[in-house]
């Protein structure tokens, strides 16, 4: 099994945590669409981000006049300019950040075979255009996120076994756990954030959803009849047994990696993030559009 499974199926999300000003860095990548993706067009992309004010630069390479310029939100470009390269005059713009999360999004490609030229996708210019709603940009690139990610993967030995769609899984499993919880005499309230963290990031084959589910019902039921800490012993003994098939990763990276993907998925609008409570459901409001989904690609990646 490839020792990289858990950043691999999880990675999509992890550099997200821009995600509040997507639009706002897609407006700033417009003046360089259809251009090659080097240092020029680096540095003319954190320019707009500085200007716009979606970044700054440093504080402490700036003299207080500078930064009173650019609160005030009315520097020129010209101004932007000489800021931006007295700060960085080898032109190593950090722009990672910033682009990332447009490319996991599928709102920008970079096509390689052309010069790499950089591209705003269909979605990129729907989302721009207002043709569709932050909510469903977000859908559909969670509905997109899915390993492997083409047929052809599957025989490479790297993947074998992975045939999954992520975010397709974990409504699955927490539809499931809900519907037996309630079967149970219990309500609905989905998961908690360590449940999601042992038992649906560590998912990567479909054929895993049906144990996942039968085990989170058992522990549910546990707790109500016996108590929480027998719920969280037999939880702890999972963790164990389940991580030693990945790589080794500080807790406090999994669960960094674990609230990018909480807030990529809030933003679907088809989960509730209870963070006070630390669960997470599904939000019964949407329940007709993941249904849809579900019907209509599965937890399957291919």
């Amino acid at each position: 099994m490839d020792t990289l499974l858990l950043k691999r199926c999880w990675i999509l999300v992890s550099s997200m945590k821009n995600m509040d000003c997507v639009v706002d860095m897609l407006e700033c990548l417009c003046s360089v669409d259809g251009a090659e993706w080097n240092q020029e067009t680096r540095g003319r992309y954190f320019r707009n981000l500085v200007q716009r004010r979606v970044t700054a630069p440093e504080l402490n390479h700036l003299s207080e006049e500078q930064r009173t310029l650019l609160k005030s939100g009315n520097a020129t470009e010209e101004q932007i300019k000489e800021l931006v390269d007295n700060i960085y005059p080898d032109g190593r713009y950090p722009v990672h950040a910033y682009m990332q999360p447009l490319l996991k999004l599928g709102l920008v490609k970079i096509d390689f075979e052309d010069h790499k030229k950089l591209i705003i996708t269909e979605r990129g210019h729907q989302l721009l255009e207002g043709k569709i709603t932050d909510e469903e940009m977000m859908i559909q690139a969670l509905t997109d996120w899915k390993y492997p990610r083409t047929r052809e993967d599957v025989y490479d030995p790297e993947w074998k076994g992975y045939n999954i769609r992520p975010m397709m899984a974990t409504i699955a499993v927490i539809e499931q756990v809900n519907q037996r919880d309630e079967r149970n005499g219990m309500k609905p309230n989905g998961i908690t954030f360590d449940e999601f963290m042992v038992y649906l990031m560590t998912i990567y084959s479909c054929g895993q959803i049906d144990d996942r589910v039968r085990t989170l019902e058992w522990l549910h039921f546990t707790e109500k009849k016996i108590g929480k800490s027998a719920h969280d012993q037999k939880m702890q003994e999972d963790r164990g047994k389940i991580m030693q098939e990945f790589a080794s990763i500080k807790s406090e990276s999994v669960k960094s990696y674990r609230y990018g993907i909480f807030n990529a998925l809030e933003k679907t609008g088809l989960f509730v993030i209870d963070y006070p409570n630390k669960r997470i459901n599904l939000n019964k409001e949407k329940e007709t559009i993941y249904h849809q989904l579900l019907e209509k690609h599965g937890c399957k990646a291919y």
